[in-house]
């Protein structure tokens, strides 16, 4: 099985480079990018359980993405999530990772973030998530009305 990989930069250069190390690392599949902060979170929102690693930047045209961090832990909480950017100061590093990132990785450090995509593939698949709760609908699609007695 690989791990399905959803990468989130507007950087061409870094667009082409990490799908070429993610080949490399073999056992990851990337799945889909997203350059712009509401195309990203636009795919999460589709794709909650369609991926078991997101990469994100935290600078997308622009737009500070600390809350794409937020979103995809918020949707898919058993997933990993790594932070691969420009801006790893001290504070932005803890920043993101009480926002539910799992490691955070200055683009000058390919190395250790290649290490850690790599170490992933060896820790055990998260368990599955519970089926969805199935909301309560009449036949004709509105849901069902709760009234007091």
């Amino acid at each position: 099985m690989s791990v399905r990989v959803f990468l989130v930069e507007d950087i061409l250069t870094v667009r082409s480079i990490v799908p070429d190390l993610l080949s490399r690392l073999g056992g990851l599949q990337l799945v889909a990018r997203g350059k712009g902060h509401a195309q990203s979170r636009a795919w999460l929102e589709a794709h909650a359980q369609e991926w078991e690693l997101v990469v994100v930047d935290l600078v997308l045209d622009g737009w500070w993405c600390s809350d794409l961090i937020a979103c995809a832990r918020g949707l898919h909480p058993g997933g990993r999530l790594a932070v691969f950017s420009s801006m790893t100061a001290p504070e932005v590093r803890a920043r993101c990772l009480g926002a539910g990132a799992d490691a955070v990785f200055p683009k000058m450090q390919v190395g250790d973030f290649a290490a850690w995509v790599d170490a992933q593939l060896r820790l055990p698949a998260p368990p599955p998530l519970p089926p969805p709760a199935l909301p309560l609908r009449e036949a004709d699609g509105r849901g069902l009305e709760l009234r007091k007695r």
